[in-house]
């Protein structure tokens, strides 16, 4: 014979349990807010877009790396090429190619940094005086100061620990530091960076920037020490940065929203979604218990 009161005690023993954890869920729901949900958002958003941004940089600027060492076997004044978005309307993409007042062939092979500026380095054994440039042996060691931080300069400061770079007076001159001029192209009409870049190489020794200025729009910015050419460099090379981590964010935010990109199934705000489901759902109805129990574990 069936015992009627043992189904009636495991019911009630079920029952009690679906509702202590549809509570439980419930408290947790409850306590994840919308605030919480767009906090969860925004850290996806920074993270994925920061990561998005920096290979976007770097990758551009190892492009320009070749076509510096190239450049530069026809103008050895150039120091550094990068992008940069302009300063007023915040929106065109510009190349900005710096020269120094002499030629400078002593030099590192190029590479980037980390805020995409593709530059090379002046040695400790290239003197210059009066803008004419010379190699000279020093006897004894000299000590260099050199960092690819973006605001620290890429041609370093030379403390000469010898007495013995003579100029024909036989007296000792510090070398002096070279200005720049920053040459800014807007990259506008469909012309690509590589194509102006080729142009410059093409044109031949000495007539590069010649061509360059004479054919595209562009703005020169002259006579900048050495602290002022890596001042306007941090500037330039931050807005690039951050105007390509707003278009990402952007983004990144409009196909949260259309469903094109998923956030992470770990997310609270992706649990918070099956939990309502779970325990919202067991209490309206039975069936809804049914439906609610199959989407959990679908």
């Amino acid at each position: 014979m069936i015992d009627i009161r043992k189904i009636f005690v495991r019911s009630v023993i079920a029952l009690s349990l679906i509702g202590l954890y549809g509570c439980d869920n419930s408290a947790d729901q409850d306590s994840y807010t919308d605030e919480m949900a767009k906090q969860d958002e925004d850290n996806f958003v920074n993270s994925v877009s920061k990561s998005q941004t920096f290979e976007t940089i770097n990758k551009e600027c190892q492009e320009l790396v070749p076509y510096l060492t190239k450049i530069r076997e026809q103008d050895p004044s150039v120091m550094e090429i990068y992008y940069g978005i302009n300063e007023k309307d915040g929106k065109t993409k510009e190349l900005h190619i710096v020269r120094a007042d002499n030629e400078i062939s002593n030099v590192s092979a190029a590479t980037c940094d980390k805020y995409g500026v593709a530059y090379v380095t002046q040695n400790s054994s290239t003197i210059i005086h009066n803008n004419n440039l010379s190699s000279n042996s020093v006897s004894n060691k000299t000590t260099t100061s050199l960092t690819s931080d973006n605001n620290e300069g890429y041609i370093p400061d030379v403390q000469t620990q010898s007495s013995n770079i003579v100029q024909n007076n036989s007296e000792m001159q510090a070398r002096p530091t070279p200005t720049f001029t920053d040459h800014v192209f807007p990259l506008v009409g469909g012309v690509a960076a590589g194509y102006m870049l080729g142009q410059y190489i093409n044109a031949g020794r000495g007539n590069g920037m010649n061509y360059l200025s004479n054919n595209y729009q562009n703005t020169s910015y002259n006579n900048l020490d050495d602290q002022e050419r890596r001042k306007r460099r941090g500037v330039i090379t931050s807005a690039y940065i951050g105007s390509i981590s707003s278009k990402n964010k952007a983004a990144l935010r409009n196909g949260i929203k259309t469903g094109e990109v998923k956030m992470p199934t770990t997310s609270r705000s992706y649990q918070s979604k099956n939990l309502t489901t779970r325990s919202f759902g067991f209490f309206k109805s039975s069936g809804g218990a049914r439906s609610g129990g199959y989407s959990g574990g679908g």
